[in-house]
């Protein structure tokens, strides 16, 4: 940009043509490399210039570059206007994911805690289901009902977290708790289904008359399981 006659332009040419045709594409990653090919041999004339100047204190030769250089100075200094710590953080929660669904249930425990402390904003409501699925699967029904209470307090109108909690008090066999658990999801969820069949399972356990209603929306929901089919059955028969 300085010395633009001369023939040490070149690599600068060649940086700018191999630099677009890597910008026009999202996903350039480790494509970017080759162009230090072409930095730094400037990068070195830079240096060179530097402390010839220097050595001879010679302030105005430096003007010109320093002007056109401080900009990108300021730029690589200035604080990132993105949270690189939460992409970490999301990518342990995927692997949380990951090792709950294959059943490593304590590695999938290690990268939420990995999650957590790298970036608590990353933690998703996802990501603790998979936790607490992690923990009961180990036979830690006591922690994971705990790791939802907490997390209920961040994402208090968490339709799912409501809902799986649910589902793990149902499990303990605290069917009142799990009950009220399903409703506080189903009041929270603009598109509820699940919870339908949840409260029918949950209010027939209890002999409330609830079941019924619950029960006749849910195979609505669910038209082809069977299971449920004929548990409604039954509890039609029941109530004839």
């Amino acid at each position: 940009m300085c010395r633009a006659r001369e023939v040490s332009g070149l690599p600068l040419l060649l940086f700018w043509t191999y630099f677009a045709s890597v910008l026009p594409f999202a996903i350039s990653d480790r494509y970017r490399y080759p162009a230090l090919v072409f930095l730094l041999p400037a990068a070195a004339a830079a240096a060179d210039r530097l402390i010839s100047a220097l050595s001879r204190r010679e302030w105005k030769p430096l003007l010109k570059p320093f002007l056109c250089a401080a900009p990108l100075m300021l730029l690589c200094l200035a604080h990132p206007p993105f949270n690189f710590r939460f992409g970490e953080g999301a990518g342990w929660t995927q692997l949380t994911a990951v090792y709950s669904a294959r059943g490593e249930h304590e590695k999938a425990l290690e990268a939420f805690d990995r999650a957590l402390g790298t970036e608590p904003g990353s933690v998703s409501e996802a990501a603790v289901i998979n936790a607490a699925a992690s923990l009961a699967a180990l036979g830690r029904a006591g922690e994971a009902r705990g790791l939802y209470e907490r997390w209920l307090e961040v994402y208090p109108e968490s339709s799912m977290l409501h809902n799986n909690l649910g589902v793990l008090l149902y499990g303990q066999g605290k069917i009142r708790e799990s009950v009220k658990s399903f409703e506080k999801s189903l009041a929270l969820d603009p598109a509820p289904d699940s919870q339908y069949k949840n409260l029918f399972y949950g209010y027939a356990e209890l002999g409330d008359k609830k079941a019924l209603e619950y029960g006749e929306t849910a195979l609505t929901h669910f038209p082809q399981d069977a299971k449920l089919a004929a548990a409604l059955e039954v509890l039609r028969k029941k109530r004839r």
